[in-house]
């Protein structure tokens, strides 16, 4: 896992997740779950 600076600055402005399982590959286009930052914080 990336454990670099970048990292944690790339979070820094990021508005949310996406929820990927491990070892599963995207294809472009492809739904994905996305989980907004302002639910996690409330």
């Amino acid at each position: 896992p990336n454990q670099s600076s970048g990292g944690l600055r790339s979070a820094s402005w990021a508005e949310g997740l996406v929820e990927v399982r491990e070892g599963r590959t995207l294809v472009e286009g492809e739904g994905v779950a996305f989980i907004p930052l302002s639910e996690l914080l409330d």
